[in-house]
């Protein structure tokens, strides 16, 4: 095609302000950029982007881009970036449960492998679980040799708002091409009640980490699950002990799939409004992307994934599961109830489950961004 790659490292903090700065100068050094999805719809309201759909030669439909993730970020007909294989972290930040089968052995638990495959990984399992694992903690507060929790996460309530939203719960929906609030419902608050009482049972039993990754206890041989995401399991390659991954767990059984949340958004595909040529910027993108697909992609999951990072078969046909159960975060992308899933989180996290008045004070403000955010598309 007659281009050239070139690398410019840039420091995350500045990076966005940067990206902003060229665009408003109309600077066309760039033809494709990879913007972090919380600040993608601020910048294309001030009209910076080109609308994907509009372009020609992008095949978004095709299997070398996330396809099912970014129809899922569509707003009246609008995308102003998409998710593919030229960009690793799109699948790096999908959230995953880590399994300690060794722990699982102690206990005499059969490993979940079976029960994700069947459909039949729900939060009543994880509860059953998790109850076993609190058998063998000592009941210390603070990590130390002897001691064993059942769930090693973050101590911000992540893992909670990550778990409603594995319980096909997400907050927000893209309906008619619309975003709506969808927190607040019977369901809702059944899946809220019910990670309620597994943290209120497990209080003493989870250990509670500052950030993501996988935290000490779990490398040191000491919970019997952790949240993370699929990048984390490249700290566990010298672990001592056999480990796995999992989805989170659906609802019930009747849920149709499982969802897996990206633990922060990656950055996507986006063509600026200046380029001078913008179809032959879309082809390049759409080229990068299927290249990635065919060349970079296998050689990632078979040997960095699944050769060095994973210890047996079971997890690599969870892993199957997991890249294809992914969901955005629309909350955060279309920068609308973040602060208010964020305290829903929380809340469950202390088995805290007055959600309805934190839902009822944040509803208004919500429905008028909503509004104002849906008659702009």
């Amino acid at each position: 095609m007659g281009i050239t790659v070139k690398e410019t490292n840039i420091d995350y903090e500045s990076y966005q302000n940067t990206v902003r700065n060229l665009l408003s100068a109309s600077d066309d050094t760039y033809d494709m950029i990879y913007i972090n999805e919380s600040t993608i719809n601020s910048i294309a309201k001030d009209g910076y982007l080109f609308n994907l759909l509009e372009l020609e030669n992008l095949s978004l439909d095709e299997d070398w881009w996330l396809y099912e993730y970014n129809d899922l970020c569509k707003l009246n007909n609008e995308l102003y970036f998409a998710d593919g294989y030229a960009n690793l972290l799109n699948v790096d930040t999908i959230n995953i449960m880590l399994y300690n089968e060794d722990i699982a052995d102690i206990l005499k638990l059969d490993t979940p492998y079976q029960l994700v495959k069947d459909g039949s990984w729900t939060l009543d399992k994880l509860a059953e679980y998790m109850k076993a694992g609190a058998d063998l903690n000592k009941g210390s507060e603070v990590p130390d040799s002897e001691n064993i929790w059942n769930f090693d996460q973050p101590g911000n309530g992540a893992a909670c708002s990550g778990m409603l939203v594995s319980a096909g719960e997400n907050f927000f929906d893209i309906k008619d091409g619309q975003l709506t609030l969808t927190a607040g419902s019977e369901r809702f608050y059944n899946v809220c009640d019910k990670l309620t009482k597994i943290m209120t049972e497990n209080q003493s039993y989870m250990f509670f980490k500052e950030l993501y990754g996988v935290s000490l206890v779990f490398k040191t041989n000491q919970a019997l699950f952790s949240y993370g995401e699929i990048i984390t399991t490249q700290q566990l390659r010298n672990a001592d002990f056999s480990f796995g991954v999992l989805p989170n767990p659906k609802y019930d059984e009747n849920q149709d799939r499982y969802y897996c949340r990206k633990s922060w958004p990656s950055a996507g595909v986006t063509i600026p409004l200046c380029v001078s040529d913008p179809a032959k910027s879309a082809a390049f993108a759409d080229a990068l992307n299927y290249l990635s697909r065919e060349i970079v992609w296998p050689v990632y999951r078979g040997l960095v994934l699944e050769q060095k990072n994973l210890r047996n078969e079971e997890s690599i046909e969870m892993l199957d599961i997991i890249l294809c159960s992914s969901v955005p975060s629309l909350s955060t992308i279309y920068s609308v109830g973040s602060d208010m899933v964020d305290k829903i989180g929380a809340k469950l996290l202390k088995g805290d489950s007055d959600i309805a008045s934190l839902i009822a004070s944040n509803k208004t403000s919500i429905e008028t961004a909503l509004e104002k955010l849906n008659s702009e598309q």
